[in-house]
This record gives C-alpha cells, structure tokens and sequence, in this order.
C-alpha cells in the first residue's frame, strides 16, 4: 500500500494489524511528479524491499520497520 497517511503505520506498527507492506510517503511537497521522482529513487537504489515491512521515505531519509512478526 502506498499512502501519505501516518495511521497506516500506527495500525500496523502498534497495534499489530496484520498486512504485506506499507510505503509511506513523508514528503512536504506531494505533487504527482514529486511523489514519482523519490519513488523511481527508492526502486533504483532498493529494487528489493522486504515483504511485511513499513517502509518511511522522506525527502532525504528511508527507514524500514520490520514488524515483530509475520502474519
């Protein structure tokens, strides 16, 4: 799921919600081909990313939370 909406962390992250994966989007200008640039960034320098991971891309920073189990 690709979102710019932080509950989606909560949810997954605290309270334990089962999913797949989550990319959440911390960018202060969300403009179409603002969100497209740091995408096509994230996949050349990440072609990899773990399944079950939230995944935090802001302008200049990618942290990826693994939750403390799989569903």
């Amino acid at each position: 799921m690709l979102t710019h909406d932080a509950d989606f962390g909560t949810l997954v992250v605290r309270q334990g919600h089962p999913f797949h994966g989550i990319l959440y989007l911390r960018l202060k200008n969300s403009a179409p081909s603002n969100v497209i640039t740091h995408l096509q960034q994230l996949l050349l320098k990440n072609p990899n990313l773990p399944d079950h991971a939230l995944v935090v891309l802001g302008a200049t920073k990618l942290r990826i939370r693994r939750p403390l189990r799989t569903p």
